[in-house]
């Protein structure tokens, strides 16, 4: 069996969260709720305006996808407040602290300049562990330190084009190969 040793003690491959929602990775609902934060730039993550917005939210998606998703949740804790994150790592959102602030990119985005397949190629390509983003300075002078910087969608979309290419009905990964496999040997 093969034994990982870790780089340095707070080495991980971080992406958006510790327990990750896979529904905010739909992208009707990651744009839907990027949609409601440039609406409401400026405001607090937490107002009617942006509870209601959710709501909408919701009932299209599931309208559109047949899809039940838990976006509004309450007036005084919605998702924003927990899962904020999922835009900060994608560099879409710069911070929710005093009123909701999205970056250049974010508000491409969100008014259309930019578009869902320009959006996707964007994030792939630029996504960097350790992700500036969302880690602390610490973490990032880590990582530097040891000399390490990983792309990892690019990395993972890169491993699943050899594998189709060696072989067609081969050309994916499972979650153990990305988990056991692929992350640990990243650097």
């Amino acid at each position: 069996m093969y034994s990982f040793v870790k780089p340095f003690p707070q080495y991980r491959w971080r992406w958006a969260s510790m327990t990750p929602s896979e529904s905010l990775n739909i992208p009707e609902v990651f744009f839907g709720c990027l949609r409601v934060l440039a609406l409401n730039e400026g405001k607090n993550v937490n107002s009617k305006d942006i509870y209601r917005l959710l709501e909408q939210v919701e009932k299209d998606i599931k309208d559109y996808n047949d899809l039940n998703v838990s976006l509004a949740r309450s007036e005084e804790r919605n998702l924003f407040r927990n899962s904020g994150q999922y835009w900060k790592n994608t560099g879409t959102l710069l911070s929710t602290e005093h009123g909701i602030k999205l970056t250049n990119f974010g508000r491409s985005y969100a008014s259309g300049v930019i578009t869902k397949d320009e959006f996707s190629a964007i994030v792939i390509k630029s996504m960097e562990l350790p992700n500036p983003f969302i880690e602390n300075d610490a973490v990032i002078t880590a990582w530097h330190h040891k000399g390490i910087k990983i792309k990892p969608l690019e990395l993972i979309l890169s491993i699943i084009s050899h594998l189709y290419n060696f072989k067609c009905a081969q050309g994916y990964l499972t979650t153990k190969e990305l988990v056991e496999i692929v992350i640990p040997n990243g650097w």
